[in-house]
């Protein structure tokens, strides 16, 4: 599997890693618009996991599909949201909103002074390059 890393500030590195398309209706459709479910991990170290801001500070994310229409996307990050709640236990709480139509939520468990949270977001790519500035706002062209 190929990876590269990028160095971040504070002497963090992010470390991508490719992926090859498995959904066999979207490889044959590419290059399109596709809909993809994310699961980030936050950064919950200091109490202040930012699940309300736009890029909240994560330690981990990885993919969970990639699909043609907003609507599977958004019954795949459903389901997603589902399974995490039930892996996390009675404790857990889950909450889901939608933005622009396309599911965002988390789940959030604590036991003592542990907590374990997962940030489920579907977002869509039109395959266009995307210019951000420093704090990841896209710049409008």
């Amino acid at each position: 599997m190929e990876h590269f890393n990028a160095p971040l500030p504070g002497g963090n590195i992010m470390r991508f890693q490719l992926l090859e398309e498995t959904n066999r209706e979207v490889a044959r459709a590419l290059p399109c618009k596709v809909w993809h479910v994310a699961v980030a991990r936050p950064n919950v170290r200091g109490g202040d996991i930012g699940l309300g801001s736009q890029h909240p500070p994560a330690e981990d994310m990885e993919m969970h599909g990639t699909f043609l229409t907003s609507q599977e996307a958004n019954s795949q990050a459903e389901r997603v949201l589902e399974e995490l709640k039930a892996k996390m236990g009675s404790t857990a709480v889950m909450q889901k909103t939608y933005s622009d139509g396309l599911v965002q939520g988390f789940v959030l468990s604590g036991r003592g002074s542990t907590v374990d949270a997962k940030m489920v977001q579907v977002s869509c790519d039109d395959g266009r390059i995307q210019r951000m500035d420093r704090s990841g706002n896209p710049i409008q062209a």
